[in-house]
């Protein structure tokens, strides 16, 4: 959030219990260095049907990797806002490699397993932390 209380009222959110909850929202993609190497402006509610399907922090995501070769073993790391199985679903097919905790209420459509079928179990997969610091598998077929 860049701090700013002018008039520009168009792009400008407000967001409570923020340190600055008047300004300019925007998601960036970032290197290991911390470089900025593309940026978006939150401007409001997307027109695209895709983006809305996916929700606000899958379509920044999916926005920040277009400049992006596929297939080349870039690997994203996110926090929970961005964390859906249809974003990890998506950047499966890509070629991208994702780390990032998820909300509970973000994985009904995955099958999880407990921690012993995890054991069991083999062949690719996605791992899932939980608040209770249970490890599930989500089978991304």
């Amino acid at each position: 959030m860049i701090p700013f209380k002018g008039k520009f009222s168009g792009i400008r959110q407000y967001i409570r219990g923020k340190p600055n909850p008047w300004g300019l929202k925007v998601w960036a993609r970032c290197g290991l260095s911390g470089i900025i190497y593309d940026f978006d402006i939150y401007q409001g509610k997307s027109t695209n049907p895709e983006r809305n399907y996916l929700g606000v922090g899958a379509s920044v995501v999916l926005k920040l990797i277009e400049a992006l070769p596929t297939n080349q073993n870039y690997h994203i790391f996110a926090d929970n806002f961005f964390t859906t199985v249809l974003l990890l679903a998506a950047l499966k097919h890509k070629g991208f490699k994702y780390t990032g905790t998820v909300r509970s209420n973000r994985i009904k459509e995955a099958k999880l397993q407990t921690e012993n079928e995890l054991e069991k179990s083999q062949g690719e997969a996605l791992t899932l932390a939980s608040r209770q610091q249970k490890y599930y598998r989500c089978q991304m077929a």
